[in-house]
């Protein structure tokens, strides 16, 4: 009787989804989108009442441009452009492309609405439209639609798609659970769970993503995974056609998680909507995983709830989301919990829990370089003040399990971004190492700063002061959980295994927060040549912060559980804490979302720019890259998906710099297969070798040998992996 009233609320829940899913698809904004604003016309253009008037008053000459359509990126397919307007003679309208055109029509005087129809052979990244002066007469421009057949993108289904599975999974876990027949207080926690869920992820309930941080760049990668997949290249090495079409590294940063929106894209999902949906599954898996290490930790329900929300808003994780966009670091918040629990069990609990240790490194070397290189040498300081106690408890070899097995799984990651770093003349190394690492610290004075950041998407140099900041608090939060755990570590006399771990959280917190400050002597540390160039690798002494906040937060939620003054208001204190990190999270949030700034609608316009400096080789040159230079004549020069083709006449032996961005791995071929020396050319681009005569020439990326090699052995490491793990935990178990 109870699986039947599941079952009927479900199939309830399933008709008003589907329903409201069906009447958005009929609705207007879903099969056409309004794409006039009025934004690209000159000042002196009458645009009263909503229309652009022009007139010979002007003085305009014939096709002179009145108005542009802002570029947006559309898919392939066939589209209608409806155009509402009115003048004394035919008008043109113009179809463009990355600058260039490719669709020219007539605005014929005798109508009103005009509807212009066009093929899009491809994904277009900047499509535009121009709107030209006939040269004569009197024209007014209202409104213009860019209408499909279909739909523009699959939002609403992916979103019905996303609601039921969650509807389902929330019905089968209330009848696994028999949640109904819980009391109030069980059924109000787990309400209470539900709604931060739903609160910590509201920036992502509108249409849009801010063009800010590194927004753009991620935007970008997300996009040409989804082309790379359907080019048939797994994992993606290069992006082939990023960068206008020259080609960008893929390789130096991870992507594995990228994936899941790249899938979704390739399911006709929107870019704007995909990257919503992967932070708030970011979001979620940050909440489940913390609350799972601190049940673990303590065995208490109260102390995990208040460490998964405290840590779920943590200040430098909320400002990740809110300004930086740094999508890598966001996702390392997952998995350090992870490694946290890894290491108490390797250190002071069961030793053959190690495999945790593996699970948070690979998800780290898989999510940010720079945060898995902390993990490193937090583990290596751990076991180096700890060397005596782990000889003598026999720890020291699931260290090395533990090492061997991440080197083996993230081979296929490793052994590429080595490779690229070593012999593609990157730009990185030489940014990494003239970088002022003291520049970038903290003033402590910015700690207190409770109300900073007004939508500044990283700090000012140190030498410039405080103005326009980023946010760099510890809130107030992070304070009073400081202050309670050092009360507890100079005051309460006996403590057990965790709360001894808490006073060493406590230590390695606070010394972590000292190093992102002004007043830690970075400026006298970084004349040492092969320190500085150790800590530049970082980048930014506030990077310091992503471990020392959570050190802190560790050791003040255990100080709070294990001294009994505490304990006495623990709920109390517990509601104020909660409280004032919501607080925290809508100042920020809010203060992002009303900032004055850019922003990107569902069509994602501009990913083709979203590119770092650091990953292009030495003397990279982007205006260089706008056009080949070369001897010989060149001609009909293509890009394809996977390859770039083109002929050539040459009088003698010489050779082409072409539009390409030179990265190592690059193979170029003539028609009948011989092969052609590669290098790098002037401003960074591919330089072939061309023989004397005329034919025809194809490049390529090929990857080395030991690319696909290491990802066949990091694929058997994974299948290895597992099984050991499903035989050892069948051990722990019995």
């Amino acid at each position: 009787m109870k699986l039947r009233k599941y079952l009927a609320v479900e199939a309830a829940l399933i008709f008003l989804i589907l329903l409201w899913a069906f009447l958005k698809v009929q609705m207007d904004d879903e099969r056409y989108y309004m794409i006039f604003d009025f934004e690209n016309k000159p000042e002196s253009f009458d645009s009263s009442g909503g229309v652009i008037n022009i007139d010979e008053s002007l003085g305009l000459g014939s096709d002179a441009v009145i108005a542009t359509i802002p570029a947006i990126h559309i898919l392939g397919g066939r589209y209608y452009l409806e155009i509402d307007h009115q003048g004394d003679t035919d008008a043109t309208v113009v179809l463009n492309n990355e600058g260039s055109v490719f669709g020219r029509f007539l605005l014929p005087k005798e109508e009103l609405l005009s509807t212009v129809s066009f093929e899009a052979p491809g994904d277009l990244y900047s499509f535009s439209v121009d709107f030209l002066y006939p040269g004569e007469g009197s024209f007014t421009l209202k409104h213009v639609y860019l209408r499909t057949d279909g739909v523009f993108y699959t939002d609403t289904i992916a979103a019905a798609v996303f609601l039921i599975l969650v509807s389902a999974l929330f019905i089968l876990w209330a009848y696994r659970t028999d949640f109904t027949a819980r009391g109030d207080r069980e059924k109000l926690i787990v309400f209470a769970v539900l709604a931060f869920a739903v609160f910590i992820n509201y920036p992502c309930y509108w249409s849009f993503t801010k063009n800010g941080g590194d927004m753009q760049y991620h935007l970008a990668r997300v996009e040409n995974l989804k082309n790379e997949l359907f080019a048939g290249q797994f994992p993606a090495y290069i992006y082939f056609i990023q960068n206008k079409y020259r080609g960008y590294l893929a390789a130096m940063y991870p992507e594995t998680f990228l994936y899941i929106p790249a899938f979704l894209r390739a399911a006709g999902v929107s870019l704007a909507v995909a990257w919503k949906y992967f932070i708030i599954l970011i979001n979620v898996s940050t909440m489940a995983v913390s609350y799972y290490f601190a049940k673990k930790l303590s065995s208490r329900r109260d102390f995990a709830l208040l460490f998964m929300v405290l840590y779920t808003a943590l200040p430098y994780r909320i400002e990740l989301i809110a300004y930086r966009n740094a999508i890598g670091e966001i996702l390392s918040f997952v998995f350090l919990p992870i490694l946290f629990l890894g290491l108490y069990e390797t250190v002071a609990g069961d030793k053959r829990r190690w495999p945790y240790l593996v699970a948070a490194m690979t998800g780290l070397i898989n999510s940010h370089i720079i945060s898995s290189v902390f993990a490193v040498c937090l583990i290596a300081v751990v076991c180096l003040c700890l060397v005596p106690k782990l000889i003598k408890e026999g720890r020291v070899l699931p260290f090395i399990y533990a090492g061997l097995w991440s080197l083996a799984l993230n081979l296929w990651f490793i052994l590429p971004f080595l490779y690229h770093y070593r012999y593609s003349d990157l730009a990185l190394s030489t940014t990494l190492g003239t970088m002022n690492f003291s520049e970038s610290a903290v003033f402590p004075a910015q700690l207190f700063m409770l109300f900073a950041g007004k939508g500044a998407h990283s700090s000012n140099k140190v030498s410039l002061g405080i103005f326009n900041e980023c946010s760099l608090t510890l809130g107030a939060v992070g304070f009073i959980l400081l202050g309670m755990a050092v009360y507890f570590s100079i005051f309460k006399k006996r403590k057990n295994v965790i709360e001894k771990a808490g006073v060493l959280s406590l230590i390695l917190g606070i010394v972590l927060m000292f190093m992102s400050v002004t007043w830690f002597p970075w400026q006298t540390l970084q004349k040492f040549g092969p320190l500085n160039r150790f800590v530049s690798q970082f980048q930014f002494p506030t990077r310091f912060r992503m471990l020392g906040e959570t050190f802190i937060l560790l050791a003040g939620v255990i100080s709070l559980f294990g001294y009994e003054l505490f304990r006495k208001n623990r709920y109390a204190i517990m509601t104020a804490l909660t409280v004032a990190a919501v607080f925290y999270c809508v100042f920020t949030f809010d203060s992002d979302l009303k900032a004055d700034e850019n922003y990107m609608d569902a069509f994602g316009a501009g990913v083709q720019e979203g590119n770092y400096k650091d990953y292009v080789p030495v003397g990279y040159s982007g205006s260089a890259l706008e056009e080949n230079s070369s001897e010989a004549d060149i001609t009909g020069y293509m890009v394809g998906s996977s390859d770039v083709t083109f002929d050539y006449r040459a009088e003698r032996d010489t050779f082409a710099d072409i539009k390409r961005i030179y990265y190592a791995g690059y193979k170029a071929y003539l028609s009948d297969g011989t092969e052609l020396q590669v290098s790098k050319g002037d401003g960074g681009r591919l330089r072939i070798a061309l023989p004397a005569g005329d034919d025809s020439v194809t490049v390529f990326y090929e990857p080395p040998f030991f690319f696909k090699l290491s990802f066949i052995v990091s694929l058997l490491a994974c299948v290895l992996f597992c099984v050991f793990l499903r035989r050892r935990f069948y051990c722990i178990k019995t």
